[in-house]
């Protein structure tokens, strides 16, 4: 007796192939009511109709061809491997918007929040900086005083795009040019607080380096032309951090993976596949399912999928369109199936997902994912996204902050930057100038209370990490993650030491790309009027033809097709303005003789010629667009 009240009978060769008859033992079933004997053509039909073990159909299949059973198999592996567990805590409260409501406020509620929090912490760490130094505001300066000043920093900076211009006149003249950094040397830096605002001087404060929203303690003095030379700066530092596990024997990873971007040219589906089989254990020698078995948990760091942005038009998307937005959804929910199957996996949106765009952005709809929302090891995290595994601190971001400030200062590296939100305990100081957030009235949830132990950044360029030491005693280890797409690599983070290494993976599909030439506009011209003028000779065209055909089977191409198609593409066009006008004076050349008043005919000539040359000028200019698209398909 089999699994789920199914006996195997008979098992029989025939010569059309394998015939199985099983019983079907009725559990709960008068006796009669369904046939005992059920003959299987084809063997899929019977499987769905009555679903069995994975394991009783392999015994079954291999024991009519004849093939070693699996219970043979398990008996010569040396051993299964089980996946590592581990305890897993959520602390995304901070980052979610759920009573929050919109009423029309400014972002200057934020602003004023960040400051006030920032500020208390910055006074405790005043006396242990400058302790024989006064705290002052804006308004309380007094020239050649030193002082201590809290307040924000503004970055005033030329070349920062500004919203109005799209609507300057001048901006159709010289259109605006967007470099990848905005910096320019004349930048400066200008602190305010509640009472007002002082521009900054001295080479202690770097514009360089700092940007707009930074909380920061100066000490200097003002001068007599009003700015506050600063002489040194305090920053906020690293966050106090929470005792990392050191009871930790035996390894267990984490993964880190960004930028699938689904959808996309870019993506690679046999790439992840491959991951995807390295997680679960599917790829491999015994060896490697082992370290595979020490996963314990997948975080996708946002831009997992990618959609053409020629459906973004902002008109509706038609019928035989919505199918092209669902695929790269369908194919990602496919692969975290498989992942959530066997290890827990969180998904953070990113700025090509379907998620809000202001940060913090919310959790994408499970709805999206019929296939891995049923696993209660699959979650839709925020972004940014903080968590607990084994007591070891998790924080991250979808890149969008890096990113930001990346145009807005300058850096090293990726990892530069990393550091200083860290050091500021701000995740996203640019935050809403130039990178847009919700509007908060009561609280700013990008300040870093606790320092991480790892602090992860997605959808970078290259590979980088970096490991962190705090004046208290902190670790932290800093991970750029790179797009999966571009590199293939994933990040596995050792919960047990910090330590980190890539998994990666690189393949190659020949595919035959398509090309794209480019015309100009003389070219396209000439073109077009080639297209439009069928006054050349048949026979020259016939005789140019057999000899580019001859010419090209000589080179072994065969162009026969395209010849067919240039000249059907020819006769769509309508005949040009010279040849019917051509044609209308021959026919009255012809006829000349029966008429007496040879001005009457050369004035209907000019009269025709002239409505026949602005008739073709506007048969030209309608279909301009048109024609450059079939002359681009004959190019």
């Amino acid at each position: 007796t089999l699994d789920g009240g199914i006996e195997l009978e008979k098992l029989n060769r025939t010569a059309d192939g394998p015939e199985i008859e099983p019983c079907i033992n009725a559990i709960g079933e008068e006796e009669g009511e369904r046939d005992p004997y059920l003959l299987v053509q084809p063997v899929g039909f019977w499987f769905k109709e009555n679903p069995i073990t994975l394991k009783t159909f392999f015994l079954t299949l291999c024991s009519f061809l004849s093939f070693p059973a699996m219970e043979s198999m398990e008996i010569d592996s040396e051993k299964a491997h089980q996946r590592r567990q581990s305890d897993y805590s959520s602390l995304d409260e901070r980052f979610e918007i759920q009573k929050e409501m919109y009423r029309g406020q400014q972002y200057s509620q934020i602003y004023f929040a960040r400051l006030h929090l920032m500020r208390t912490l910055l006074y405790s760490l005043a006396p242990t900086w400058k302790p024989d130094l006064p705290v002052c505001k804006v308004l309380g300066l007094e020239e050649g005083k030193e002082c201590i000043l809290v307040g924000t920093l503004f970055k005033h900076m030329k070349l920062k795009p500004c919203v109005l211009d799209e609507y300057s006149k001048e901006r159709s003249v010289t259109p605006l040019v967007k470099p990848h950094n905005f910096m320019h040397p004349d930048d400066n830096l200008i602190l305010e607080d509640e009472s007002g605002r002082v521009k900054l001087g001295g080479s202690a404060l770097s514009p360089a380096i700092y940007v707009t929203g930074v909380v920061v303690a100066l000490h200097g003095k003002e001068t007599s032309a009003g700015e506050f030379f600063v002489e040194d700066v305090l920053e906020a530092g690293l966050p106090p951090q929470i005792e990392r596990p050191l009871d930790l024997k035996e390894d267990k990873y984490v993964v880190l993976l960004s930028g699938l971007c689904i959808g996309s040219n870019l993506s690679n589906p046999l790439q992840f596949q491959l991951l995807v089989d390295q997680i679960t254990g599917h790829l491999g020698d015994e060896e490697e399912q082992g370290l595979a078995a020490q996963i314990v948990h997948v975080v996708i760091a946002g831009n997992s999928v990618e959609f053409p942005r020629k459906l973004f038009s902002g008109q509706n998307v038609a019928s035989k369109d919505q199918s092209t937005l669902y695929e790269p959804i369908k194919e990602l929910d496919i692969m975290l199936n498989q992942i959530a199957a066997g290890v827990s996996v969180d998904i953070m949106p990113g700025l090509n997902d379907p998620a809000n765009f202001a940060l913090p952005q919310q959790p994408l709809n499970r709805c999206l994912f019929p296939g891995s929302a049923p696993y209660n090891t699959f979650r839709s995290c925020t972004n940014p996204h903080s968590f607990d595994v084994d007591n070891v601190r998790f924080l991250g971001t979808s890149g969008q902050n890096i990113d930001d400030l990346d145009k807005y200062s300058e850096a090293e590296s990726k990892l530069d930057f990393v550091e200083r939100t860290l050091r500021w305990r701000h995740l996203a100081p640019t935050a809403p100038n130039t990178l847009g957030c919700y509007p908060f009235t009561d609280r700013d949830p990008f300040l870093i209370e606790t320092c991480p132990h790892v602090y992860f950044v997605g959808n970078q360029d290259k590979f980088d990490n970096r490991l962190l030491k705090g004046s208290e005693g902190q670790l932290v280890r800093l991970i750029c993650i790179p797009k999966f797409c571009e590199t293939g690599i994933a990040v596995a983070v050792n919960l047990r030491n910090l330590e980190c290494h890539t998994i990666s993976f690189s393949t190659q599909l020949k595919a035959k790309s398509a090309q794209i030439q480019h015309v100009n506009r003389k070219s396209s011209d000439e073109l077009l009027r080639k297209f439009a003028d069928p006054d050349v000779d048949e026979s020259k065209s016939t005789k140019r033809r057999r000899k580019s055909a001859s010419n090209s089977r000589e080179n072994g191409v065969d162009i026969e097709s395209n010849t067919i198609g240039l000249v059907e593409r020819k006769r769509l066009l309508l005949a040009p303005a010279s040849k019917r006008r051509s044609l209308f004076l021959r026919q009255l050349a012809s006829g000349k003789s029966h008429l007496r008043n040879k001005s009457l005919v050369r004035t209907i000539g000019k009269t025709w010629r002239k409505t026949m040359e602005g008739a073709s000028r506007v048969f030209i200019e309608k279909h301009y667009n048109r024609h450059r698209r079939l002359i681009n398909d004959v190019v």
